[in-house]
């Protein structure tokens, strides 16, 4: 998902570089936030990635999430 809204994030703000047309919206703003969004789901995926869902350490079952729980 990440690559997916960083890839079309990154092509909205080229169209909006190549065609000056749009007027109402901006095609940069809306690239420069999906772009944003993308990297937010990497961040996301890389969390995941590296803490597990449940960790059992010293007899302590710890859920891990941003504030981890005992």
């Amino acid at each position: 998902m990440g690559i997916f809204f960083a890839a079309i994030g990154i092509i909205l703000v080229l169209l909006s570089f190549i065609t000056s047309e749009w007027k109402e919206i901006s095609l940069a703003s809306i690239g420069i936030g999906q772009i944003g969004a993308g990297i937010f789901m990497f961040i996301i995926y890389y969390f995941e990635n590296k803490k597990q869902y449940l960790t059992l350490k010293n007899g302590e079952l710890i859920k891990n999430s941003l504030f981890p729980k005992k």
